[in-house]
């Protein structure tokens, strides 16, 4: 469930594209996914998650929970999309 390549789009009919003709060749589609760029903010928070739970401070180690929380919801709606 990682990285998933561009959507490939099929097409009956010719193209023009970087200066030669396609007839029906795939080609990518490269329009933003926004879910798809949840991954790194998901990846921060959930480092950033298990550094402050390492704290002796129970305040920090307290965000860092809730950060953990935080994450676990982005890494689901991230895995969902």
């Amino acid at each position: 469930m990682g990285y998933e390549s561009p959507r490939i789009r099929l097409t009956g009919r010719s193209t023009r594209r970087a200066g030669s003709w396609h007839t029906g060749q795939a080609h990518h589609d490269f329009g933003i996914d926004y879910l798809h760029q949840l991954q790194w903010p998901a990846m921060v928070v959930t480092v950033l998650a298990a550094w402050l739970i390492a704290y002796q401070t129970k305040s920090k180690r307290m965000v860092g929970f809730w950060l953990f929380l935080l994450s676990n919801v982005l890494w689901v709606i991230w895995v969902s999309r």
